[in-house]
Formats: C-alpha cells, structure tokens, sequence
C-alpha cells in the first residue's frame, strides 16, 4: 500500500491551519503521516495543530529560520520510508483526492528522481475561485529551471530519491524557494511531471509570501515581489548553490550552460542573460519578462550581497 508522507511548515497560521489540517487527513491513509514544524509562531498555530488529536499528525516546533529553510528541514528529517513527500501550505486547503492524484502521476517513477507539480485553483480568503495558475509545460534545460521556476509549493509532490538528492546541500542559507530547489534538481537529474488539473484551493490573502491573482494583475504582483525582494540576487544565490553542490555530477553541457550564468567571481551573468539569441525562460512572457528585470534592476548580485 502506497505510503505518503505530508510536509508541512507553519507560521503565525491559527486562522486558517485547522482547516487544512482537517483536509489533509480526510484523505490521508492509515500509513501517512502529517509531519508539521512551526517556524517560531507567536500565535495559537501549534496549539490548534495539536489539538487534531490524532496518531498521523507529529508537530515538532523550532526556531524561526524562513519558510524555505524550514520545508528543507523538513524533508531532510522526514522518514526515509514513503513512497511520495507533498509538501502542505498552512492556509490552503486540499481538494479530495489530491494524494491520489499525486500519486498516480508519480507512481511509474517512485524509485526515479522526479517531481510532481499542478494548476491550483485561486480563492479569495473565504475560498471563493477568483481564477487558476497558469498553465505551465516543464523546463526544456536546466537553465530555464535556473531562471524560472513554474513548481508552485503548496502543489509540489517529490519521490524518495529527489528527496534524498535535493537535501544533500549544504548551501540552505543561498536557497530562498524550497519547491524552486526541488524543481531545479528535478530537472537536472530527473522528470518534472505537471499535472493541468487542480486539485488545491490556493487562498489569496495579506499574508502570504509570495500569492497569486488572477487574470493580468498576477503579473504586476509578480513584478513588484521580484523587485521588491531582489529576485535576481536570489536567483544567482541558487545558481551558486547548485553548482557548489551538483558541479561533479552535471554532464559537460549542463556544466557549461549552468556557469555561462554567472560571470568570474559569482555575480550574475546579466548581460549574457539579457542579450541571449535563446530564450532564457520556458515561454514569451516569461522571457521577456525576465530580460525586463534584468535590464530595468541596477543592483549588484553577487553571491554574498
């Protein structure tokens, strides 16, 4: 019988976690386990967590280190006996039949690297759809997965060995995005599967990292985050901790492809990214989108700014 371990990270999350929880374990079967850390909550979070009352839900509580950071930990941590590891947002809430979903997708695969990834459906903060992420195709190369990640966290599903590879890095600190770390390792050695039917209610509210909205304004939401947050120096930050970790194991071109990102001394590459004959990102949009930021942010992106 298949076994699924869920992963999920928790902060400052009382309004919404219970709900998710219950969503959760609906579906989850006798062998799964929920395994919760919570990121330093100030809130009711763990107490909630922990008043599910039930044998499947293990809470372990540390301190506040980012959600990436902490979905790391978790995955590192979490027993080396499932069969698929999903990773869980705090305030969302799982559609019947997602672990299944998740599952079929990646069964033919289970003793393979790869990652399972899907279309969720947008809601408001009382779960009313206001539209869908977009409807992605996996990376063509590596270096698209560098530059553009398209694995939403809150649907991503990873098999043992992704999980073993991807947390063998030492390098957490450099990694801002955990599902954009396993997609970029998926993608590397493995298969990224993407699943067109949605099968989460992602909800929109004032609290979350990084949110969606539907329709054009998801990309001046997506815009001001990545300016805001210096998505350039996070992107080159990965890309150096992806070569410190995978260098050895990449085949020549991938090597090549990979380092032609960055310049000597670990700053990104802009101008070769922004005056590429090939697109540096997996659709139009994205690459011109991403050619926009590179060309229209001054700021330095070395490794250690």
């Amino acid at each position: 019988m298949m076994r699924p371990i869920v992963l999920m990270s928790t902060f400052n999350g009382s309004r919404h976690v219970a709900q998710q929880i219950e969503s959760i374990l609906v579906q989850l079967p006798e062998n799964g386990r929920l395994l919760i850390r919570d990121d330093g909550s100030s809130d009711a979070t763990v107490a909630i967590a922990r008043s599910a009352s039930d044998h499947r839900v293990s809470i372990s509580c540390g301190e506040n280190i980012g959600f990436a950071r902490s979905f790391l930990e978790l995955l590192a941590n979490a027993p080396s006996d499932a069969d698929l590891y999903l990773l869980a947002d705090q305030d969302d809430v799982w559609l019947p039949g997602k672990i299944d979903r998740a599952w079929q997708f990646l069964a033919p695969f289970h003793e393979q690297v790869a990652l399972y990834c899907a279309r969720a459906t947008l809601t408001d903060p009382s779960l009313r759809p206001i539209g869908l992420t977009p409807l992605h195709r996996p990376a063509d190369n590596l270096r698209h997965a560098l530059l553009q990640n398209i694995a939403t966290g809150c649907t991503v599903a990873v098999t043992k060995p992704l999980k073993d590879l991807a947390t063998r890095t030492t390098s957490h600190a450099q990694i801002s995005f955990h599902d954009w770390w396993l997609y970029v390792v998926a993608t590397a050695f493995g298969t990224v599967l993407f699943d067109e039917e949605p099968r989460t209610l992602y909800r929109q509210h004032s609290a979350n990292v990084i949110g969606m909205s539907g329709g054009k304004l998801r990309y001046i939401r997506i815009l001001r985050y990545l300016v805001k947050t210096n998505w350039l120096q996070i992107a080159n930050r990965q890309i150096s901790a992806f070569r410190a970790t995978f260098d050895a194991q990449l085949s020549d071109a991938q090597r090549k492809s990979v380092a032609s990102l960055q310049k000597e001394g670990g700053a990104l590459n802009r101008r070769g990214i922004l005056f590429s004959a090939k697109p540096v990102a997996n659709t139009m949009t994205a690459d011109l989108l991403l050619r926009a930021l590179v060309f229209a942010d001054p700021r330095e992106t070395t490794v250690n700014g």
